[in-house]
């Protein structure tokens, strides 16, 4: 027995009027009638079940319409220093890599400024090697090489120095974080006997 039938059923077990015994028919009415109450709560709690998963599909549609706002207003907010990141990460990667070639460059060419009886021309022309193979020109590339370098003695420090202003070597059309910066390579070595 369901717990309708359990609960119904006592109640028709006499007659409450007389006290007597319900007629025979009365009982099995009320089972036939407690199946179908119990049928009807089954369909209503199928009903309830899907009632709520409406109103809940509902509501999350009702969210997604305010959150699609909210995102719109948050990436507004984050976007431009996002894009701030981004670019400060091109620029100083690109300073880097223009110090390192110019370091390169400074180094090869203070390698042939050491050695006895090179020439000013001969230096000038490792620098232009090294940047041309690096992608970088000489016009906006300066140099410098310690003064007298050729007849130098022995043991006497040589100095070469290369640099460029980095607007003239950034990626960037026009540089934000480093528009002022010089970029320097610098190599040192002793005069070879």
């Amino acid at each position: 027995m369901t717990r309708e039938t359990r609960e119904i059923a006592p109640m028709f077990t006499e007659d409450h009027t007389t006290g007597r015994p319900p007629k025979r028919g009365v009982g099995l009415r009320m089972k036939i009638a407690t199946r179908a109450i119990d049928k009807d709560a089954n369909a209503f709690e199928a009903n309830k079940t899907e009632v709520k998963r409406r109103i809940a599909m509902h509501l999350r549609q009702k969210r997604r319409g305010r959150r699609a706002g909210a995102a719109a207003v948050e990436m507004a907010l984050i976007l431009p220093m996002f894009l701030g990141l981004i670019f400060a990460q091109l620029e100083s990667s690109r300073l880097g890599m223009v110090a390192q070639l110019l370091t390169t460059a400074a180094r090869d060419a203070c390698r042939v400024a050491v050695i006895k009886g090179s020439t000013s021309t001969q230096v000038s022309n490792q620098i232009n090697t090294d940047l041309a193979g690096s992608g970088l020109a000489v016009p906006p590339v300066t140099y410098s090489i310690t003064q007298g370098f050729d007849t130098a003695s022995f043991g006497t420090a040589i100095t070469v120095t290369l640099s460029v202003p980095y607007s003239q070597v950034s990626w960037l059309p026009t540089p934000y974080y480093l528009k002022t910066a010089t970029v320097v390579g610098i190599a040192t070595m002793i005069k070879e006997g």
